[in-house]
């Protein structure tokens, strides 16, 4: 009942609006071709199919629009974070703190130290939700919180240049959207066979990753559908 009730209503304005504009053009008149003066034709000879034909189009160029500005915007944010990724990695070669020293001979292999991620953790199964880290080789560890993980939240590990590679863990199933949108520096991600979602644009603009893989599996074909060069993998 309410939809229709919307539609009577939706219909109702816009004829009353392409009443009003045609009414307003009726106020002037168009050359005939003959010097002579002939008024612009009103609006009873448009039918109500022809208002909602009108009324698609115009709908349909506004989503267009907008999803146009809504992917530059995106695409800006992402070039943004990743110029000053680069600029933080920049100074920090410089100024030589990114070197280990001798204290850190019993810490981590780099990219594994929990510390480095954040996460979340629902019914007993943890979701990774950012890398703070700094080595550009990330190892995702199998458990977080001691709760297994089973999924890349979407945007985790978004515009991160420094990265070359990263091994996700056995037992993953999930990896978001964006996920990994923006890793220019990304040259391999191995992907294990219990994936079986893969997000909108998760290695997109990465041109050199490299997805490794089981052969048939949810990685594969995602690699396939967008063009993503890949290697298989024993399953």
């Amino acid at each position: 009942m309410m939809k229709k009730v919307f539609r009577s209503t939706v219909a109702a304005f816009l004829m009353l609006a392409l009443s009003t504009a045609l009414f307003s053009c009726a106020m002037f008149e168009k050359d005939a071709g003959d010097g002579s003066r002939e008024p612009l034709p009103d609006d009873s000879q448009y039918s109500q199919e022809e208002v909602y034909a009108s009324l698609i189009g115009l709908l349909r160029t506004e989503i267009e629009r907008l999803r146009t500005e809504q992917n530059a915007d995106r695409n800006a944010y992402s070039e943004r974070i990743a110029a000053l990724e680069s600029e933080l990695a920049a100074v920090k070669d410089s100024s030589g703190s990114s070197s280990p020293s001798s204290s850190d001979s019993t810490a981590s292999p780099a990219g594994t130290d929990e510390k480095a991620f954040t996460y979340t953790i629902d019914d007993g199964k943890a979701t990774l939700t950012g890398y703070m880290g700094e080595s550009d080789i990330v190892t995702v560890p199998e458990k977080l919180g001691g709760c297994p993980v089973v999924a890349i939240a979407d945007d985790c590990f978004r515009a991160k240049v420094r990265l070359t590679s990263v091994i996700l863990p056995e037992g993953l199933e999930k990896i978001g959207w964006f996920a990994f949108f923006g890793c220019t520096s990304l040259k391999n991600v191995t992907v294990p066979a219990s994936v079986t979602s893969i997000g909108y644009d998760a290695f997109t603009n990465c041109p050199k990753v490299v997805i490794s893989c089981a052969s048939d599996s949810a990685a594969e074909r995602y690699a396939k559908s967008y063009g993503i060069t890949y290697s298989a993998i024993p399953g």
